[in-house]
């Protein structure tokens, strides 16, 4: 009797595991929807300061069977999707649909239903480096009459590296244009502060500027000069004839004894020609560097006008 008791409980037992099996089987390739979660890192790159990893996640629906998603859940873990801090620009949330292009060509035969997290929340602030050009315009500067400058304007260093967040940082200009607010009437060797152009919170690598010019007197002249006639056809060289074109022009005061010598030499190129208008413009070719501040009128040669 205890023998045909215990066969009838273990029969039991494997009817009710093997049917359990059945059950599971069954079950597993059924379509389910479920809540998963994808790594996310944020990695300092060519433009950030040194930092750790920002690790977060994005929460989202999919759908898939039974059998795809227990997989995912412990077996196939999802890699890290890792993101530079210049993905981040400045901002302390990121919009979970801006993951959405990486996150859905990774998630296999799943498919993706809704996101779940609206936005990332990024608990450090992102610094960043950014390399800013300085640059010191000669059109800007305000020279007393009759200085003007006498060479070219050397600016050290040429660029200077920035740090800070980078909501700051990223809205830098790339080239910073400093400004002179006073009238020059002599040469500069001086230092520029650096540290008053920028918000507190930015570091600059370099405080001072060091920057260099030189000016000098100069005196207006003029001059009429006979324009050299460019790949002109015959047929039309005969109505234009010879025309002059009125040069005005600074020199240095201690260039006037050579400057009555110089040579000078405009152009009119046919190959230049706006046929719309009939018209084209004079190019100065030939000049001694030591003039500044040239202008030549008239500055337009119509054909129809030629004399």
């Amino acid at each position: 009797m205890r023998r045909l008791l215990r066969y009838d409980y273990k029969a039991y037992l494997l009817c009710l595991a093997t049917a359990a099996c059945f059950w599971v089987l069954n079950a597993m390739g059924g379509n389910y929807e479920t809540t998963l979660s994808y790594p996310v890192r944020f990695v300092p790159d060519s433009i950030s300061a040194a930092q750790s990893v920002i690790r977060t996640n994005v929460e989202f629906s999919a759908k898939g069977s039974g059998w795809e998603l227990l997989k995912r859940n412990l077996i196939f873990k999802y890699y890290p999707l890792v993101l530079p801090m210049s993905f981040v620009k400045g901002r302390e949330a990121i919009p979970a649909t801006e993951f959405l292009s990486f996150i859905t060509p990774s998630i296999g035969r799943l498919s993706f239903r809704h996101l779940v997290t609206d936005s990332v929340e990024l608990a450090i602030k992102n610094f960043v480096q950014k390399k800013v050009f300085l640059n010191v315009d000669p059109s800007k500067l305000t020279l007393k009459s009759p200085y003007r400058l006498r060479g070219k304007v050397y600016l050290e260093p040429e660029y200077i590296t920035v740090t800070g967040s980078s909501s700051m940082v990223l809205k830098l200009p790339d080239t910073l244009n400093l400004l002179m607010g006073k009238t020059i009437d002599k040469g500069l060797d001086t230092l520029l502060d650096l540290t008053k152009l920028f918000s507190a919170g930015i570091k600059v690598d370099y405080n001072k500027a060091h920057l260099i010019f030189e000016v000098a007197p100069f005196v207006k002249r003029e001059r009429m000069i006979e324009a050299t006639l460019v790949d002109f056809p015959y047929s039309v060289l005969s109505t234009v004839g010879t025309p002059s074109f009125k040069m005005e022009y600074y020199v240095l005061e201690d260039n006037l004894s050579v400057e009555n010598k110089a040579n000078f030499k405009i152009i009119l190129d046919y190959n230049m020609l706006d046929t719309a208008s009939g018209s084209m413009v004079p190019v100065l070719v030939d000049f001694p560097d030591y003039i500044r501040d040239y202008t030549v009128s008239p500055p337009l040669f119509k054909l129809g006008h030629a004399k």
